[in-house]
């Protein structure tokens, strides 16, 4: 049996793992590292894989609908036409947004180093529905991945509040998921994070989250 392989495969595989050995996880800094000031931006990169702010679900039958408002309730100490990110969620299963860290021209997966923090928080608007949330970090990948590839870690939590809560979560409160996408095992290093993602379980019906200022500590 004769296998084929063209030059220009070749060439293109070798572009590509040139492109993301170039890749160094950037540094980030203490405070808020998305606002959702400046809308939602999405694309994809060189092995399409979106990038960006996205919606995964269970199945069709859920919906998850993500926008930017500065039509909210109010929170504690707001600027004026302060923008805040918008969940209309009715899931059956799963469900939420991820934001998979991008470049400027939102074509490549940029990672960002999380090294030398202690936790994230963030602003929540519950609605005291009793629901099971999540908030996930995505973790480092293997070399020259072509799919998502990403580890995933989770911390739970509860909708038992009304309106909004100042929420913050150790690092060490999060616990690996597998999720069988091939990632790698190797603990939550902070090295090179690839994203966040924000979710519920079964909703019950229609209902809507806000969401706000994701920072470092």
């Amino acid at each position: 049996m004769i296998f084929v392989y063209t030059r220009s495969d070749q060439v293109k595989n070798t572009e590509r793992t040139a492109m993301k050995a170039q890749i160094n996880a950037q540094k980030a800094w203490a405070g808020v590292f998305d606002d959702f000031n400046s809308g939602l931006i999405n694309g994809w990169d060189s092995d399409r894989n979106p990038i960006g702010f996205f919606t995964f679900s269970d199945s069709t039958n859920s919906i998850v609908r993500i926008s930017t408002t500065s039509d909210h309730p109010q929170l504690p100490g707001e600027s004026d036409n302060n923008e805040v990110l918008k969940l209309d969620l009715d899931i059956n299963a799963w469900g939420g947004i991820i934001h998979n860290f991008e470049n400027a021209a939102v074509d490549v997966w940029t990672p960002r180093d999380w090294r030398g923090f202690k936790s994230i928080s963030f602003w929540l608007y519950g609605q005291n529905s009793n629901s099971a949330l999540f908030i996930e970090i995505l973790d480092n990948r293997n070399p020259n991945s072509e799919s998502g590839g990403a580890e995933v870690y989770s911390h739970s939590f509860t909708d038992n509040f009304s309106g909004w809560k100042l929420i913050n979560i150790p690092f060490n409160e999060f616990f690996r998921k597998e999720i069988g996408n091939d990632a790698p095992n190797d603990g939550l290093s902070l090295s090179e994070v690839h994203g966040w993602a924000f979710g519920t379980l079964d909703t019950r019906g229609p209902i809507i989250y806000y969401l706000d200022d994701l920072s470092l500590q």
